[in-house]
């Protein structure tokens, strides 16, 4: 069932990406139009709605990233999601400004393919995009979404914005674009 709401919000090859068919993913996509002005608008959910949550890696296949020693911001993502593909240079240049204008911190990509080739093909493809980290599983994905305060049926791109202390900020469901920056500086900057 994830894996048709996924593929069904983000489809299209890594090659050329197209724009996503009429879904789910159209309510949660960034609309450059429309700029967004507070948390509330931007995140799915924020600590002033209940208790901050402790994030936890999904099972990866490889190590774990260390934490930061600052704010953190993880980018759930998959070769296939065209959207998820299209903000990851905007993504790497905002770590370089929010490291200026909030202080230090790190960008993380957590690929949800489910083999490590399809991410090796892309990054071959892609030298200039930043490697990350691989779930180890892709079927364990429903099952860790909740841990992040989303339903199993969130779909793609997914970003989960920490604290220095690996406490969920803030998790945005859908895309963003270049006026999400000021809000994104805002929760990091706490």
């Amino acid at each position: 069932m994830i894996a048709l709401a996924l593929t069904l919000a983000c489809s299209g090859g890594s090659d050329q990406p197209t724009a996503p068919p009429p879904s789910r993913f159209d309510a949660v996509m960034a609309d450059p139009a429309d700029p967004q002005v507070d948390a509330a608008e931007f995140c799915e959910g924020t600590p002033g709605e209940g208790p901050s949550r402790a994030f936890t890696w999904p099972k990866l296949d490889g190590p774990s990233p260390r934490a930061a020693g600052g704010w953190t911001w993880v980018n759930l993502w998959a070769t296939w999601c065209a959207p998820c593909i299209e903000e990851m240079p905007r993504l790497q240049e905002w770590e370089g400004r929010l490291k200026t204008e909030v202080g230090p911190g790190v960008l993380h990509f957590l690929s949800v393919d489910d083999t490590a080739g399809a991410v090796t093909r892309f990054r071959e493809q892609h030298p200039d995009l930043r490697a990350g980290v691989r779930i180890q599983d892709f079927a364990q994905l429903p099952d860790w979404l909740p841990t992040i305060g989303l339903d199993a049926g969130a779909v793609l791109p997914i970003h989960v914005l920490l604290d220095a202390h690996q406490r969920i900020l803030c998790v945005r469901e859908g895309a963003v674009s270049e006026h999400d920056y000021e809000v994104a500086r805002e929760i990091l900057g706490g």
